[in-house]
């Protein structure tokens, strides 16, 4: 089945270039950029994995603001702390794992559960990459930058990066996967995308940042993960301001897409 905004790309192919918006920024300044390590939150493990629960808040947060006010937790003075409950909820509904974090089954799962709960309805709920996932979600083994970008710009939807943290193997021409992280997308600018990302090597307090993304045309994917080892052509490297240690690569393995009626 084609994904509404697979259909939504197709529809804005139409539309002449000098049309088309090259920019879209009005999603950042509404959209929370919390901290997983947060201490007033106390998330088990100092939150050091709670990346998928808190950049899923971050987006519904702001949805909550935009109309949808039941996905706020409800008797709760203040946003930081309706925030913190939502993310224990969240954690609650994705099984985040303090020792290993969120898969993107978990988090499909999560945000599903979470959303009907609070009593609104799906148009839509997908992801793109290579990771596994239940057959309902699946929507394509490489992400679509067209569909992140569409999607970020429709005021229903949010979408979520899931990011893999990849050390170059020189001798087998590999990258080989050693950790991943979820962020935020919260807008684009030209060919890059914009974040919020709930680590705290991105630093603190609300800070978008502007990624850039390079297709790779060479290499392996590799790791002990389902689905891998593939090919890396077709996938993206993260770079700009994308928070990455010394020695990684980062790589988009994939994007999850939410849109509300």
């Amino acid at each position: 089945m084609r994904t509404f905004f697979a259909v939504l790309s197709l529809i804005l192919i139409a539309v002449p270039a000098s049309a088309k918006r090259n920019t879209y920024r009005a999603r950042a300044a509404r959209t929370p950029d919390f901290l997983q390590t947060d201490r007033d939150a106390g998330f088990a493990n100092a939150g050091s994995q709670y990346c998928a629960p808190t950049a899923v808040s971050n987006s519904l947060m702001a949805l909550a603001a935009s109309g949808y006010d039941e996905l706020r937790p409800a008797g709760i003075v203040g946003s930081k702390r309706a925030q913190i409950a939502m993310i224990r909820s969240l954690s609650t509904s994705m099984k985040t794992s303090a020792a290993n974090g969120t898969d993107a089954a978990q988090l499909l799962r999560g945000v599903e559960a979470y959303v009907t709960e609070a009593g609104y309805s799906i148009a839509e709920l997908s992801y793109e990459g290579w990771r596994p996932v239940p057959s309902d979600y699946e929507a394509g083994e490489y992400p679509d930058l067209d569909d992140i970008r569409n999607a970020i710009a429709d005021d229903q939807s949010a979408v979520w990066l899931n990011v893999g943290w990849y050390t170059w193997d020189e001798d087998d021409e590999a990258y080989v996967r050693n950790g991943g992280h979820w962020v935020t997308v919260v807008g684009y600018d030209g060919d890059a995308l914009l974040i919020h990302d709930p680590s705290p090597a991105a630093g603190s307090g609300v800070r978008t940042q502007k990624i850039s993304l390079e297709e790779l045309t060479e290499g392996t994917l590799a790791g002990k993960q389902t689905n891998l080892p593939r090919p890396a052509v077709g996938y993206y490297e993260l770079g700009g301001e994308m928070a990455v240690a010394a020695g990684k690569t980062c790589i988009l393995d994939g994007a999850v897409f939410l849109r509300l009626e």
